[in-house]
């Protein structure tokens, strides 16, 4: 039985393809060539090697010499997300169905992340947010989820990571011990839990909870 969820931010709460992650990626781009006085021809290589080489964003930053602090600061708090996102109805009625506490774990600032959340209008609907700059000196995001599961006091695999990246939020999680679950297309050879979007996540706890109720069995996820 799922007995809370821990949500990614950006692309999962709204799709990969939204054009506020193309201004967050654009930004981004912008600051590291400011930053590192990198040309315009040479920004989307040093972009694309950073991302090769570091899955979590901080470590690639920190690589040539920039912040985690200067990125949130440089890159998510000068955007405001009402520009790019509104309400969704969907999303909030979907939430609202899943009545077990529900997390957000973001790489973004506290500030940019209640922004979004409350373009979005799922703010009240959500218990905690919490960001990974305060998870010092370890940034990565399993050190959140143990973090929010020692806080709750549930058995962790009772507790659902659900994210779009599998190096950043489904790899930490199934290797700390958490179910887990992809949201987009997933890559060849991958076999674990998926579903294409987020609105498919009441449906996706129904069959599961059916399936378990059915085998009279404990589900391994």
């Amino acid at each position: 039985m799922i007995s809370a969820l821990i949500l990614d931010q950006d692309g999962t709460l709204y799709p990969s393809l939204s054009p506020l992650s193309s201004e967050l990626r654009r930004r981004t781009k912008e600051w590291l060539q400011k930053a590192l006085g990198v040309s315009s021809d040479a920004i989307d290589d040093l972009y694309s090697r950073l991302q090769a080489e570091h899955p979590h964003p901080y470590d690639g930053f920190k690589s040539v010499g920039l912040s985690p602090e200067e990125y949130l600061e440089q890159v998510f708090d000068r955007i405001d997300p009402a520009a790019y996102l509104s309400r969704d109805e969907h999303l909030r009625t979907l939430l609202g169905n899943i009545g077990c506490p529900k997390f957000v774990v973001t790489l973004s600032s506290l500030s940019y992340a209640s922004k979004l959340q409350k373009a979005l209008g799922i703010r009240e609907i959500l218990q905690e947010t919490v960001s990974m700059i305060d998870l010092v000196p370890h940034h990565g995001k399993d050190a959140a989820y143990t973090s929010i599961r020692k806080r709750i006091q549930v058995p962790l695999e009772n507790i659902l990571v659900v994210g779009d990246n599998i190096l950043l939020d489904i790899k930490p999680a199934l290797a700390a011990g958490f179910p887990a679950l992809l949201v987009g297309c997933p890559p060849p050879g991958y076999r674990g839990a998926n579903i294409e979007s987020i609105y498919e996540l009441e449906d996706f706890l129904h069959r599961k909870s059916h399936h378990k109720q059915k085998k009279r069995t404990t589900y391994q996820w």
